[in-house]
């Protein structure tokens, strides 16, 4: 199986691990569990490929003890009972509720940018922007196509439902007992949060070409590439040994692989001599003068970096210092300077409604050390 299947279980040699009846194609299922246990099943063909099993194992339907399985039908079923209580629950607000929705706008949530009145709930107002900034403040994974009306409507009877309950309870103050009106509350403060932040940051906030090639200029150093090779090494204690061997890579570096594992003292031993990337300032000033000036699949003087050791390379690669361009870096500077902006922008806007509320702190003074003497 690794060698010549093209199966996705080649890599564990066909080992397909637990497979329950109908989570596979049909032929594949019928033939696999009409097999007997350590047999190998016919030929069959599937999708203009040819597949055979082998069985290891066969377990047949059978049923978990309750004992077993006893906590989680308990947790089943409180689920869904809760379930049907709030179901019951918020049916009961609506039948007392005064709930009107706008069904244009259901209908056609996404025809325009415009927002428009989605439902009024016992006066209480829900704009499209309302539903918009739900959608948004969710986890990606969370988020669904509000331009289908079915899911925009959806999504808006959970927020009318939301309302109605905590209508409910303020009117019932269950807030004084168990916090779930506070929690409502932080969570209705955090949307209306994000959905300013949506509006007077992110969509306020641009980053253009211009910008970008601006700053790509006054930061040019910061995507500089250093220079860099990739070589061979081969290290050996003779100077004597080290002339011989670099005579025979002179006529012939192909020899360098089989030399290098054969004699070098050098770690790079166990790979042919192979270095890897090195660049520029990573190895001592005796390497770089005697390598990085190498042609490719030139091999070096034999110089020394260390005593007693004498080292001969190869160039393999070599890459001259550069910079990475302004379209490489566009993105990842455009991220930079929208978070940039954005927070500025934030903080200026901050501190405008700050000037123009007003707002009054009540706090006591800090007793004067004299009043504290006379206290004591």
């Amino acid at each position: 199986a690794k060698l010549y299947s093209t199966a996705p279980s080649k890599r564990t040699g066909g080992n397909m691990g637990v497979v329950y009846r109908g989570t596979r194609p049909e032929p594949v299922d019928r033939i696999i569990f009409s097999t007997k246990v350590n047999t190998l099943t016919d030929v069959i063909s599937l999708d203009e490929k040819y597949a055979f099993f082998y069985i290891t194992s066969h377990k047949p339907k059978r049923y978990r003890e309750y004992k077993s399985v006893k906590s989680q039908v308990r947790t089943a079923v409180k689920a869904e009972k809760i379930e049907e209580l709030e179901e019951k629950f918020a049916k009961g607000l609506r039948r007392k509720a005064k709930v009107k929705i706008y069904k244009k706008v259901v209908r056609n949530p996404m025809e325009t940018e415009e927002d428009k009145l989605a439902a009024v709930v016992n006066k209480r107002e829900i704009w499209k922007s309302d539903v918009i900034a739900r959608n948004q403040s969710q986890i990606r994974m969370a988020q669904v196509d509000l331009s289908d009306s079915e899911t925009f409507e959806g999504l808006l009877n959970a927020i009318i439902d939301e309302n109605l309950k905590l209508e409910y309870a303020e009117r019932n103050k269950y807030f004084l007992y168990d916090g779930y009106t506070i929690k409502m509350r932080e969570n209705i403060h955090a949307l209306m949060e994000n959905g300013l932040y949506q509006r007077i940051v992110i969509e306020g906030v641009t980053a253009d070409s211009q910008d970008i090639n601006d700053y790509y200029n006054e930061h040019k150093e910061e995507y500089r590439v250093p220079e860099t090779i990739r070589a061979r090494e081969l290290v050996v204690t003779s100077k004597e040994f080290a002339q011989e061997l670099r005579q025979i890579l002179v006529n012939d570096p192909q020899e360098f692989d089989t030399l290098a594992r054969e004699h070098s003292i050098a770690p790079t031993k166990a790979d042919g001599g192979k270095t890897g990337i090195i660049r520029r300032g990573m190895r001592s000033e005796t390497f770089e003068s005697n390598v990085f000036t190498l042609e490719v699949g030139e091999v070096s003087d034999i110089f020394s970096e260390t005593d007693p050791t004498f080292t001969i390379c190869l160039l393999m690669e070599h890459y001259p210092e550069t910079y990475r361009t302004v379209e490489e870096m566009s993105r990842t500077i455009e991220s930079g300077l929208l978070r940039q902006k954005r927070n500025k922008v934030a903080t200026e806007f901050l501190d405008i409604i700050k000037e123009q509320a007003d707002i009054e702190i009540f706090l006591e003074p800090a007793p004067e050390e004299s009043s504290i003497e006379e206290n004591k």
